[in-house]
């Protein structure tokens, strides 16, 4: 598929979408299904973003792994109706390797007591007991993801299993992180749930943490986008390969976009403009600047990077679960996944490949090492930490860095995230959506009910898009 056509020099448009990820292309396509003229520009050589699936030598993989999964049945007609029968059902199998062992995540009693010994897992239990204890005699508000975690799991278990873990993930210490991160991953899951689900195997009620099944493209969750991308390409343009420089504005509306396409300089002229793109580097690139109070609140908010290191394996299987997290302190992954376990149309027949994750962020010394060094720590890791597998049944390793993979929410972040979107606010015919571009963590489902309502708005809807993942309780039980 030939997403690049020729551009012209300078076009005029009714709606303009920066950023080809999954939020930037559920609002084209919902535009371009409602007949309205629509360019779309990405600064990648691929549609989908982070939810982008890679092609190399016969072994495809995602960015991270990411599932499909939604409560809002217009989202699950929206996905039927896109991808047909490209849907296969995969039950989820997760575990923390913690202290050279595995734990079922979601836990179980009796694999807890045998790993973590008798002793130890009461300890955890009277621990919890004293914390919701004193939590009925003094209910003080929790501010940091510590004071959340050792709220809903005590302090034992937030130092055995979370609080290096955090540190390693988000490059912060928990007390220095808003307890609005967690309070979205996994609002609803508490020690206590994590228990009753153990002991009673019914799946009503269930939080959406502890979904022990979920649906995925075969080819990979990188064919969503691609599927879009096609749809839209029937009709409109998808520029790729195409960084904006300039977006341009006059009074109280965007004039234009300028993005570079093959040597060529194109400006875009639109009645409705919107971005997926970081909110701090779209508001870098307006013109004329933003007010230094804005600029200055921009420089505060912070995006976490990512090394992302594909292993292609000469073994058949190494495992059987779609996650594993790894929650030893002295390792720099974080967590991986093993492709063939969600498809095994993902992988040449008789091969297996892993996806390592090692956080880090521009500038870290990590970050700095040549692709070859970071190649070789994650091998290591994998043959000496957790004996996944050997060095010698690797047959390849590649390495990609994603240096804006996650939103930081470090303490204070609200307030100088609200002096930003209170600015872009004030914009009659810009909107700013999805992940990174409401600076807001948000799965796939949520990035595209954040497009398809942000096309909506181009129509005379006013959906207030902060409140995507805000409003419906998204991890909480679901109803009986």
């Amino acid at each position: 598929m030939d997403l690049r056509r020729q551009p012209q020099v300078l076009r005029k448009t009714e709606a303009c979408v920066l950023g080809a990820g999954v939020t930037g292309l559920a609002a084209g396509l919902t535009l371009r299904r409602h007949d309205v003229d629509t360019v779309v520009v990405e600064s990648a050589s691929a549609v989908g973003g982070l939810a982008r699936t890679l092609s190399r030598n016969g072994f495809r993989f995602d960015l991270g792994g990411h599932r499909f999964f939604t409560k809002n049945e217009s989202i699950n007609r929206f996905i039927d109706d896109l991808m047909g029968d490209e849907m296969i059902n995969v039950v989820r199998k997760s575990s923390i390797f913690y202290d050279g062992k595995f734990f079922d995540y979601p836990l179980r009693t009796s694999n807890v007591l045998m790993n973590l010994g008798v002793a130890n897992s009461l300890k955890v239990v009277s621990d919890y007991a004293w914390t919701r204890t004193k939590r009925m005699v003094h209910d003080r508000p929790t501010a940091t993801v510590e004071d959340w975690m050792i709220d809903q799991f005590g302090e034992t278990l937030y130092k055995i299993f979370f609080q290096s873990y955090t540190a390693k993930v988000w490059g912060l210490p928990a007390n220095q992180l808003s307890q609005e991160w967690a309070g979205q991953r996994i609002r609803g899951f508490s020690l206590t749930t994590a228990i009753k689900h153990a002991l009673f195997k019914s799946s009503k009620s269930r939080p959406k943490t502890l979904i022990d099944k979920f649906t995925y493209p075969r080819m990979g969750i990188g064919r969503i986008c691609e599927r879009m991308a096609e749809e839209i390409e029937r009709y409109d343009n998808i520029y790729l390969n195409s960084p904006v420089s300039r977006l341009n504005h006059e009074g109280r509306y965007v004039t234009s976009a300028e993005f570079d396409y093959n040597g060529t300089g194109v400006r875009v002229m639109a009645d409705n403009f919107i971005s997926s793109m970081p909110l701090t580097a779209m508001l870098g690139l307006m013109n004329p600047k933003p007010p230094r109070k804005v600029m200055e609140a921009a420089a505060a908010i912070s995006f976490r990077g990512l090394i992302v290191v594909h292993l292609a394996i000469d073994r058949d299987r190494l495992n059987d679960q779609t996650w594993i997290y790894i929650q030893e302190p002295s390792s720099i992954v974080s967590r991986v996944h093993e492709p063939k376990n969600w498809s095994e149309a993902l992988v040449p027949e008789g091969k297996t490949s892993l996806v390592v994750e090692i956080p880090s962020s521009p500038g870290e010394e990590l970050w700095n090492k040549s692709n070859d060094e970071i190649a070789k720590l994650a091998i290591d890791s994998i043959e000496r930490e957790m004996k996944f597998a050997r060095s010698s049944e690797i047959l390849d390793a590649y390495v990609i860095r994603l240096p804006k993979a996650y939103p930081v929410y470090h303490l204070g972040y609200e307030e100088k995230l609200n002096v930003l979107l209170d600015y872009l606010r004030g914009f009659k015919n810009l909107q700013t959506v999805g992940r990174a571009g409401l600076h807001k963590y948000a799965n796939i489902d949520h990035c595209l009910e954040c497009g398809i309502l942000a096309a909506k708005n181009t129509f005379g809807a006013s959906y207030d898009l902060s409140f995507v993942n805000s409003e419906r309780e998204y991890l909480e039980e679901a109803a009986s």
